[in-house]
């Protein structure tokens, strides 16, 4: 085993990223996540394909979703518990992989335009893969989420990303978690709707 994968090299991408031919929107979701995070970090666009497209040579394999690597590495579906997922590395790719809902619709995403993304998980959906993929921004990547606007993401900048070898597999402690919306509104905010502070922090916060 490496002691470490590059996924991109002096700003060119070095990996892709292989969904399920039929793929749940939860390993949708990982694989926009994963490749939006890291384009920002890098400024590199890893390739999204499906298992049906032949692996480009030389390339690190980032497997996301109920894929036939996954079935062969022995992390089937059937293998997770709710709200479990794992991260296995290989010599030259990695795995994603969690209990998902079996919901295969095409997902919208757009980051741009958050309000025109489209079928998402819900709340209370089984999303394993795509919290696979948010703990491996988080651990290996240096990925923080500190609020919901573009300034509360710190992504590390840097043109080559090589991240440590390290298997993961993890089932969350609360069967229910997340962030209601309403935290952000102006009437919750550290100062009051209409002051100049509280106008002050949303410019700076929604520039």
């Amino acid at each position: 085993m490496a002691e470490g994968l590059t996924l991109v090299q002096d700003g060119q991408a070095s990996s892709v990223i292989i969904l399920p031919v039929r793929a749940t929107i939860s390993a949708q979701l990982g694989a926009q996540e994963l490749q939006w995070h890291v384009q920002q970090m890098t400024g590199a666009e890893i390739p999204i394909i499906d298992e049906a497209t032949p692996f480009p040579a030389g390339q690190v394999r980032l497997f996301i979703g109920a894929t036939r690597m996954a079935d062969r590495m022995g992390l089937g579906q059937e293998q997770f518990a709710l709200q479990e997922h794992a991260i296995q590395f290989l010599p030259n790719g990695i795995v994603f992989v969690g209990k998902d809902q079996e919901d295969y619709r095409s997902l919208n995403y757009n980051v741009e335009e958050p309000a025109k993304m489209a079928n998402l998980p819900d709340l209370y959906d089984e999303r394993g893969t795509a919290d696979a993929v948010y703990d491996f921004l988080e651990q290996a990547c240096g990925v923080r989420w500190l609020y919901a606007s573009q300034t509360g993401n710190v992504l590390p900048q840097q043109a080559t990303l090589t991240v440590p070898a390290r298997d993961m597999r993890f089932k969350a402690s609360l069967e229910f978690r997340g962030v209601d919306r309403v935290l952000y509104s102006p009437e919750i905010c550290m100062w009051k709707n209409g002051t100049p502070e509280n106008a002050e922090w949303w410019e700076a916060a929604w520039p």
